[in-house]
């Protein structure tokens, strides 16, 4: 001990070089604690129980493990001041946030949620295999074949050249009773199959737009299926659609344009039959 000098000066100087292996190891052992107020240099410190407000590594920290002091508040780094780089084998987490990018060879999670845009997957020339677009709201797969499965066999396989459905096709229908007296109705198209069962308007037009209210157009190539079960003969868009009768319009280049044509029921089951007529001309 310096006693003249560091006695002055309100300093204590431990002269001895023995290292500290544990706690009952080193130049200066106490059996109690130890309180400080300001900053405490050292070039490695080992504690079983470090409690302070501020702690400065300039090199390197090792810890067997970083619990909160408050699971709801408790952070590492800040929105301001993050960590370059953080290497881990794993991470468990409720939530995770990221504003750019992630690179990782297998990532599991209950939940993704990407705030822009996310590509997955990438061939052999670069190109993306799975983006999703959040700003356009689009979805794009570029692959040479793709499957959905429920496990026990593909239910849904696209590829280059076909479609394969392995499963039951369910369509969106409506059903119509129109009972508005008119000299016109006019029908917005909202299903694949319409299905008129009682109609006092036996005139029906076929509308370009989705709705009274959506100036949307209908997509060229809409095919829909209109089936008569009314006891009457209606007409839709200038064509007669007997009782018990369907008829297919396709919609094509601003129009809707008739495919084909059936009667239910009836003796003549003959699609030119003279009762499904457009201006006294076959239907087809």
């Amino acid at each position: 001990m310096e006693s003249n000098n560091d006695f002055a000066l309100n300093r204590l100087k431990i002269l001895g070089t023995n290292d500290s292996f544990n706690k009952n190891s080193g130049s200066l052992i106490i059996n109690g604690g130890m309180s400080c107020k300001k900053n405490l240099t050292t070039t490695s410190l080992n504690s079983e129980c470090i409690n302070t407000n501020n702690i400065t590594v300039n090199n390197k920290l090792i810890v067997n493990k970083i619990l909160p002091t408050d699971p709801d508040i408790s952070e590492i780094g800040s929105k301001t001041e993050k960590f370059k780089n953080i290497y881990t084998n794993n991470i468990d987490t409720n939530n995770a946030y990221v504003n750019n990018t992630i690179i990782s060879n297998n990532n599991k999670t209950n939940s993704l949620i990407v705030s822009n845009t996310a590509n997955i997957g990438i061939d052999d020339n670069g190109n993306i295999l799975l983006n999703v677009n959040n700003a356009t709201k689009n979805i794009l797969i570029n692959v040479d074949n793709f499957t959905i499965s429920n496990n026990a066999r593909n239910l849904l396989n696209v590829s280059k050249s076909n479609i394969h459905l392995n499963s039951l096709l369910r369509y969106k229908y409506s059903i119509l009773n129109i009972d508005t007296k008119c000299n016109n109705y006019n029908l917005y198209i909202n299903s694949s199959i319409i299905i008129i069962k009682c109609s006092i308007c036996t005139k029906i037009s076929l509308m370009k737009k989705l709705s009274l209210f959506n100036n949307e157009e209908i997509e060229d190539g809409t095919l829909i299926k209109i089936y008569n079960k009314t006891n009457k003969t209606l007409i839709i868009d200038n064509n007669n659609l007997n009782s018990n009768s369907s008829i297919e319009f396709l919609y094509i280049i601003n129009k809707w344009e008739i495919l084909s044509c059936n009667f239910i029921n009836n003796n003549n089951n003959n699609c030119n039959s003279s009762v499904f007529t457009n201006n006294n001309s076959i239907c087809n």
